[in-house]
């Protein structure tokens, strides 16, 4: 599993401010490198070297909003309407979509979601909220890689 941290209290990857902390990882290494990119051309200069490194996460339970049925209820029960491009180009999808999304799964309890990557159509990433996971068990291991990212 290839991982970036999102640090929400400066206003990292998509979330607002006001959005809970979490962690977005990414399924495979090309869409680690593609949300690193995405996130270093939105920071310009303010975005330093960083690395890019492997791990091992344990948690449950987790939220496939990949799947489409999985997604359409979770619309449904957070108010909004089904975006058509949200399995195909999450990229087009208003981030207030997004929020609304994750917005009921924490309030359903999920302490993670499976979501397409904006950065790399066709990859998945792994969002975990801290303020839901703190209770719960979560495990993190180092994975075998880790490579520099500048």
């Amino acid at each position: 599993m290839w991982e970036r941290f999102g640090d929400t209290a400066r206003g990292g990857g998509t979330n607002a401010v006001s959005m809970p902390r979490s962690i977005l990882t990414s399924l495979t290494m090309e869409g680690a490198r593609a949300e690193w990119t995405h996130l270093a051309e939105s920071a310009g200069s303010a975005m330093g070297a960083r690395d890019l490194v492997s791990l091992v996460v344990k948690v449950e339970p987790v939220l496939d909003l990949t799947q489409p049925d999985a997604y359409q209820q979770t619309a449904r029960s957070a108010g909004v309407t089904a975006h058509p491009a949200f399995h195909s180009r999450l990229a087009d999808v208003p981030y207030d979509h997004c929020h609304a999304l994750a917005a009921e799964a924490r309030r359903e309890r999920f302490t993670a979601l499976l979501v397409p990557s904006a950065a790399r159509d066709g990859d998945t990433n792994l969002v975990i909220y801290f303020d839901i996971v703190a209770p719960r068990l979560v495990e993190l291991d180092n994975g075998p890689d880790r490579i520099p990212l500048r």
